[in-house]
C-alpha cells in the first residue's frame, strides 16, 4: 500500500518513523486515512495517532509536534490523536470510516486487519420524506440491479 503513494510524500513518512521511534511507550499506532488512503492523489495528510499510554500533556502535544514537523515539508497534514477505545466512541463521527479505510503505518496493514475486524459498509436511508414518485425509484430495482440481486442470492444460496 505504502509503494502506492506519491514519492512526495517520502519525506513525511519518514517523520512519522522517526515521530514513532521517539515516542514509541506512549503510542499503539500511526494510522493513514483519507484521500491518501482511498488511492486519490492526497492534498493532504490525514493521520491519527493512536495513543497507548500517554499523559493528559502529551496527549495534546505529540499530534501537534508530529503536525508541525510535516508541514516543514510544505505539506498539509491533519494529525488527531486518540485513545483506542475512543475510536468506538458512537461520538467520534470519524470512527467508523478510520477503521473501515485506515492503514496502519507501523504493522503496514489495514487497521480493521490488525484489530481482526471484517469492513462491511451499511447504508440507512429514510423514504418518508419523499413523494411516490422518488419512493418508487429506490423500491424499483433496475435491470442491471435485479441481475446483480439475483447473482448474490444465488451466491449466497437465498434463492
Amino acid at each position: 500500500m505504502l509503494e502506492k503513494l506519491p514519492k512526495r510524500l517520502e519525506s513525511s513518512l519518514k517523520k512519522i518513523e522517526e515521530f514513532y521511534s521517539e515516542n514509541e511507550s506512549e503510542i499503539w499506532d500511526v494510522i493513514l486515512y483519507g484521500s491518501s488512503v482511498r488511492g486519490d492523489d492526497p492534498g493532504d495528510l490525514d493521520i491519527l495517532v493512536i495513543f497507548d499510554d500517554v499523559d493528559e500533556e502529551n496527549y495534546e502535544e505529540l499530534p501537534y509536534r508530529l503536525k508541525k514537523s510535516i508541514e516543514e515539508d510544505d505539506f498539509s497534514v491533519d494529525v488527531k490523536g486518540k485513545y483506542l477505545e475512543e475510536i468506538f466512541d458512537p461520538n467520534f463521527l470519524a470512527g467508523g470510516s478510520i477503521i473501515t479505510e485506515g492503514y496502519s503505518l507501523l504493522s503496514d496493514e489495514f487497521l480493521a486487519e490488525k484489530l481482526n475486524l471484517d469492513n462491511y459498509t451499511l447504508f440507512k436511508y429514510s423514504l418518508k420524506n419523499l413523494d411516490k414518485n422518488s419512493k418508487t425509484r429506490f423500491t424499483t430495482p433496475s435491470k442491471e440491479e435485479a441481475i446483480i440481486l439475483e447473482c448474490w442470492r444465488r451466491r449466497e444460496g437465498n434463492i
